[in-house]
């Protein structure tokens, strides 16, 4: 096995597993370092320009130019290697967590002395707009369960996760945004001592665990509509020696409210970026994970 990483409940690789997922990961930084650069020179000096003489105008939406672009061949090519590398990464972490499912099971299910407790609302139906797709390509998104109490989602998108940003979120821990919001905190209100958190689409846990290594005295609640919040409970039940291994790096966050990206191609600024949207959504949790404060 190659060295224990993050926490007792993070899936383990072995050599050549872990060669895999760094290949992938390697991919995917060439996608983004090489070919991206590439596919938006395509947009903006064939393809925008072509639009345009047909039309009789710049075009205004990426709607306009969304045809001619999904014909051409480098852009296929393009999109072909991104959905690759996400299914291929996907997969490798997926055959990492069913080798040591049973250990990892029997792992949660020792904790003899729980510092939380899971609520799970049995009436939950999830909401059309998570079950009509895989999220970030995984198999079954966040909420499929091969087998009752299933962790395998939590487990898999706490491995993905982390390994996806590559040390660029706070390391393993995958906490980098957890403290960084509490950086923020810390400095703007410096005479604030938290006596309780909520963290709602807390996943398996990364930045709260974060918030209660910080905030230790601060009870937490957290909310999801997946089963990995169940992993986020399991983890906190272990915040004694999580909070002892964690990334204390203060690196830049995104916004704390949940958001959700999408492509748009921008006449403006000449290129195909980033769209930011808010998520108005009420939250009707199914899983509710309820900790104590420490000690």
């Amino acid at each position: 096995m190659a060295t224990v990483f993050a926490h007792p409940m993070m899936p383990q690789t072995t050599h050549d597993e872990f060669a895999l997922e760094a290949f992938l990961v390697s991919m995917r930084g060439h996608l983004i370092q090489q070919m991206d650069a590439v596919d938006r020179r395509l947009v903006n000096d064939s393809v925008a320009p072509r639009v345009a003489q047909r039309i009789g105008r710049a075009p205004a939406t990426s709607a306009e130019i969304r045809a001619d672009l999904e014909a051409e061949p480098f852009h296929q090519a393009w999109l072909t290697l991104q959905r690759l590398y996400q299914d291929m990464l996907w997969s490798a972490i997926g055959e990492t967590v069913d080798r040591q499912h049973a250990d990892l099971d029997a792992q949660r299910r020792a904790i003899a002395t729980p510092k939380g407790t899971l609520e799970l609302d049995p009436s939950f139906e999830v909401p059309r707009y998570i079950a009509s797709f895989d999220h970030h390509r995984m198999a079954g998104s966040y909420h499929a369960e091969g087998r009752a109490d299933d962790l395998k989602p939590g487990a898999m998108y706490d491995r993905y996760s982390s390994m996806y940003h590559y040390w660029r979120n706070g390391g393993w821990m995958n906490d980098g945004r957890g403290h960084t919001i509490a950086s923020h905190v810390i400095s703007a209100y410096p005479e604030l001592t938290p006596t309780r958190i909520l963290d709602m689409g807390c996943a398996v846990g990364h930045t709260t665990v974060a918030l209660k290594d910080d905030f230790p005295d601060a009870g937490s609640r957290l909310c999801d509509r997946c089963r990995r919040a169940d992993a986020a409970l399991r983890t906190l039940a272990r915040s004694t020696w999580v909070a002892r291994s964690t990334s204390r790096s203060r690196m830049p966050s995104v916004p704390a409210t949940r958001m959700a990206i999408s492509t748009s191609w921008s006449p403006r600024s000449r290129c195909t970026r980033p769209r930011w949207r808010r998520h108005g959504r009420s939250l009707s949790a199914r899983a509710i994970a309820c900790c104590a404060p420490a000690g």
